[in-house]
Protein backbone atom coordinates (compact mmCIF):
# COMPACT_ATOMS: atom_id res chain seq x y z
CA UNK A 1 0.00 0.00 0.00
CA UNK A 2 1.12 3.71 -0.89
CA UNK A 3 0.28 6.40 1.20
CA UNK A 4 -0.70 9.30 -1.54
CA UNK A 5 0.55 13.07 0.04
CA UNK A 6 -1.45 16.04 -0.32
CA UNK A 7 0.43 17.76 -3.01
CA UNK A 8 0.41 14.49 -5.45
CA UNK A 9 -3.21 14.21 -5.12
CA UNK A 10 -3.20 17.69 -6.38
CA UNK A 11 -1.28 17.45 -9.08
CA UNK A 12 -2.47 13.94 -10.08
CA UNK A 13 -6.50 16.27 -9.77
CA UNK A 14 -4.93 18.65 -12.24
CA UNK A 15 -2.91 16.83 -14.95
CA UNK A 16 -3.66 12.89 -14.79
CA UNK A 17 -0.62 10.65 -13.19
CA UNK A 18 -0.70 7.56 -15.42
CA UNK A 19 1.42 5.91 -12.52
CA UNK A 20 -1.42 6.94 -10.00
CA UNK A 21 -3.96 5.66 -12.04
CA UNK A 22 -2.72 2.30 -11.96
CA UNK A 23 -1.99 2.15 -8.41
CA UNK A 24 -5.32 3.46 -8.03
CA UNK A 25 -6.64 0.93 -10.05
CA UNK A 26 -4.98 -1.72 -8.50
CA UNK A 27 -6.53 -0.48 -4.81
CA UNK A 28 -2.66 0.14 -4.36
CA UNK A 29 -2.93 4.06 -2.81
CA UNK A 30 -4.40 4.42 0.67
CA UNK A 31 -5.57 8.52 1.24
CA UNK A 32 -4.74 9.46 4.59
CA UNK A 33 -7.75 11.29 6.66
CA UNK A 34 -5.69 14.20 6.85
CA UNK A 35 -5.59 15.01 3.15
CA UNK A 36 -9.50 14.86 3.15
CA UNK A 37 -8.88 17.14 6.83
CA UNK A 38 -6.22 19.91 4.24
CA UNK A 39 -9.66 19.77 2.05
CA UNK A 40 -11.97 20.09 4.65
CA UNK A 41 -10.54 22.74 6.95
CA UNK A 42 -9.43 24.99 4.18
CA UNK A 43 -5.52 24.40 4.45
CA UNK A 44 -4.73 24.31 0.89
CA UNK A 45 -3.89 27.40 -0.78
CA UNK A 46 -6.00 26.24 -3.74
CA UNK A 47 -8.63 24.57 -1.82
CA UNK A 48 -11.45 25.95 -4.02
CA UNK A 49 -9.57 24.25 -7.12
CA UNK A 50 -9.20 20.64 -5.49
CA UNK A 51 -12.60 20.50 -4.32
CA UNK A 52 -13.75 21.11 -7.81
CA UNK A 53 -11.48 18.32 -9.68
CA UNK A 54 -12.99 16.32 -6.37
CA UNK A 55 -16.40 16.55 -7.17
CA UNK A 56 -15.95 16.29 -11.41
CA UNK A 57 -14.68 12.82 -10.34
CA UNK A 58 -11.26 12.91 -11.47
CA UNK A 59 -10.02 10.49 -8.94
CA UNK A 60 -10.34 7.39 -11.68
CA UNK A 61 -12.20 4.65 -11.29
CA UNK A 62 -10.11 3.35 -7.95
CA UNK A 63 -12.58 4.78 -5.47
CA UNK A 64 -15.68 2.42 -7.16
CA UNK A 65 -13.16 -0.38 -6.87
CA UNK A 66 -12.14 -0.31 -3.34
CA UNK A 67 -12.47 -3.30 -1.43
CA UNK A 68 -15.70 -2.98 0.92
CA UNK A 69 -12.81 -4.39 3.43
CA UNK A 70 -11.37 -0.69 3.71
CA UNK A 71 -15.34 0.86 4.69
CA UNK A 72 -15.36 -1.30 7.57
CA UNK A 73 -15.06 0.66 10.97
CA UNK A 74 -12.86 -0.24 13.57
CA UNK A 75 -14.09 -1.09 17.31
CA UNK A 76 -12.54 2.48 18.16
CA UNK A 77 -14.36 4.13 15.29
CA UNK A 78 -17.71 2.75 15.89
CA UNK A 79 -17.38 3.53 20.12
CA UNK A 80 -16.22 7.31 18.60
CA UNK A 81 -19.47 7.24 15.84
CA UNK A 82 -21.78 6.39 18.51
CA UNK A 83 -21.11 9.41 20.45
CA UNK A 84 -20.78 11.44 17.47
CA UNK A 85 -24.45 10.51 17.28
CA UNK A 86 -25.01 11.35 20.90
CA UNK A 87 -23.52 14.64 20.04
CA UNK A 88 -20.58 14.39 22.21
CA UNK A 89 -17.96 16.71 21.41
CA UNK A 90 -14.26 15.84 20.97
CA UNK A 91 -13.21 16.87 24.42
CA UNK A 92 -16.20 15.17 25.74
CA UNK A 93 -15.43 11.67 23.74
CA UNK A 94 -11.52 11.99 24.70
CA UNK A 95 -12.23 12.03 28.07
CA UNK A 96 -14.46 8.92 27.86
CA UNK A 97 -12.19 7.08 25.83
CA UNK A 98 -8.44 8.55 27.71
CA UNK A 99 -7.48 9.57 24.30
CA UNK A 100 -6.12 12.67 23.39
CA UNK A 101 -8.56 15.47 21.60
CA UNK A 102 -5.91 14.95 18.37
CA UNK A 103 -6.57 10.78 18.32
CA UNK A 104 -10.56 11.51 18.50
CA UNK A 105 -10.02 13.90 15.11
CA UNK A 106 -8.15 11.61 13.51
CA UNK A 107 -11.07 8.94 14.27
CA UNK A 108 -13.35 11.66 13.15
CA UNK A 109 -11.39 11.98 9.79
CA UNK A 110 -11.43 8.43 9.19
CA UNK A 111 -15.14 8.50 9.45
CA UNK A 112 -15.58 10.53 7.48
CA UNK A 113 -13.27 8.89 4.43
CA UNK A 114 -15.21 5.24 5.34
CA UNK A 115 -18.77 6.85 5.00
CA UNK A 116 -17.89 9.12 2.27
CA UNK A 117 -18.98 12.54 4.35
CA UNK A 118 -17.19 15.86 4.63
CA UNK A 119 -19.47 16.58 8.35
CA UNK A 120 -20.15 15.05 11.57
CA UNK A 121 -24.20 15.70 10.33
CA UNK A 122 -23.71 13.66 7.63
CA UNK A 123 -21.43 11.02 9.52
CA UNK A 124 -24.32 10.69 11.28
CA UNK A 125 -26.98 10.23 8.77
CA UNK A 126 -24.91 8.01 6.89
CA UNK A 127 -24.48 5.59 9.87
CA UNK A 128 -28.58 5.98 10.59
CA UNK A 129 -29.13 4.77 6.66
CA UNK A 130 -26.49 1.97 7.06
CA UNK A 131 -28.03 0.65 10.10
CA UNK A 132 -24.26 1.50 11.82
CA UNK A 133 -25.86 2.95 14.90
CA UNK A 134 -29.42 3.10 16.21
CA UNK A 135 -30.93 6.11 18.18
Amino acid sequence: MILVDTSVWIDHLRAGEDRLVTLLDSTQVLCHPFVVGELACGNLRNRGEALTLFGEGRLGRAQERRSPHSRELTERESTVLEALVQGKRNKDIAGELFITERTVKYHVNALFTKLRVQNRTQAVRAAVEQGLVSF
